[in-house]
């Protein structure tokens, strides 16, 4: 949902009616994972986002007006069984669920207009929330447990269900079936990427994390790399300091990624120790294969545990070619595989 911030802005600022669409429920093979949204204007014929790779929109837009008649849920099947053309099954061989919903400021009720309110203040901030829907009732909660909707129409056994899933880091998804299914809605910070060393490659990489969803923090202790005037697209944060004493401040957890791409020890073998301390989900290092073994006998003589020195990818990412651009995006292709390995897609 973050990625449709600016058009969230624009529609509510004019005061415009639209709906919500949400992958709420994937099996097999999907052009989306769950939690890619889709908001549609009350005619129809505005939308942005997407929940398939172009093939399903249109019953979804068709649904957006329905719903914001009714001001109560649909939820779409795609696949064998679900609504016509797709009963014979998608392309890609899986099945789709996808919720559609007014969205909550266009509700009439006002109990659950403050649910888009709290919705897009932690957009805006960076920060995380949960919405539970069933059919026309609403609850949001932050990360602090301030909320707003009908939370007396939620057991709490759901809610902490929900707000478990949330510190997993789970994506949204349903729970139940048939006219008691609950769309869990769970909207995350961005996943950060930190960056060991403000080189060139960092340069590259930094645009290409913040289309990929990345809030991009760039460390290095050399006032002349840390400059934003480097940078044409400036990092979420460029700190001048040794990564090795910033890096545990920064709390990285494991929906998050680190690359350590200064090529120098001084810096970057302090950096991966403080890494491996932390549980980022994906640490990559710059070099060689050889200068790679090279750096994992420095990191055993300065006492790091053999059973933690396979977390860090080396060479870091895909090999896409020797120039700049290509290593910089095989680096950022790297971090989006290995971030996320193991994790909710």
């Amino acid at each position: 949902m973050r990625t449709l911030l600016p058009q969230l802005r624009r529609w509510i600022g004019r005061g415009e009616r639209f709906a919500l669409a949400t992958v709420v429920r994937v099996e097999g093979s999907a052009p989306r994972a769950p939690g890619e949204c889709l908001i549609i204007s009350e005619d129809g014929l505005h939308f942005a986002g997407a929940v398939s790779s172009g093939c399903l929109e249109n019953e979804v837009l068709e649904a957006a007006g329905a719903v914001l008649r009714s001001g109560r849920m649909q939820r779409l099947h795609f696949g064998p069984d679900g609504v016509f053309p797709w009963r014979e099954g998608l392309s890609c061989g899986g099945r789709i669920e996808v919720s559609v919903e007014p969205w909550w400021g266009c509700l009439a009720e006002e109990d659950l207009q403050g649910v888009g309110e709290l919705v897009m203040a932690c957009l805006e901030d960076d920060l995380g929330c949960l919405v539970l829907s069933r059919g026309g009732d609403h609850y949001a909660e932050d990360a602090e447990g301030l909320g707003t909707g009908r939370r007396q129409c939620f057991d709490s056994g759901l809610l902490e269900t929900a707000r478990g899933l949330m510190q997993a880091g789970s994506e949204s998804q349903c729970v139940g079936e048939g006219e008691e299914t609950v769309v869990i809605r769970l909207i995350h910070p961005r996943r950060r990427l930190a960056i060991s060393g403000a080189v060139d490659l960092a340069v590259r990489v930094v645009p290409l994390a913040r289309a990929a969803g990345y809030r991009s923090v760039v460390i290095d202790p050399r006032r002349a790399y840390a400059s934003e005037e480097r940078f044409p697209e400036a990092p979420d944060e460029l700190l001048c300091g040794w990564p090795g004493e910033l890096i545990p401040g920064l709390q990285l957890g494991p929906r998050d990624a680190a690359l350590v791409l200064s090529h120098d020890p001084k810096i970057d073998d302090p950096a991966l120790v403080a890494l491996l301390r932390t549980g980022v989900g994906y640490v990559g290092a710059l070099g060689s294969v050889t200068s790679h073994s090279k750096r994992l006998a420095r990191l055993r003589e300065q006492g790091v545990e053999e059973s933690l020195l396979p977390r860090i990818e080396g060479p870091a990412g895909l090999k896409l070619g020797v120039d700049a651009a290509s290593v910089a995006m095989g680096i950022m292709a790297g971090v989006v595989r290995g971030a996320r390995r193991g994790q909710p897609a």
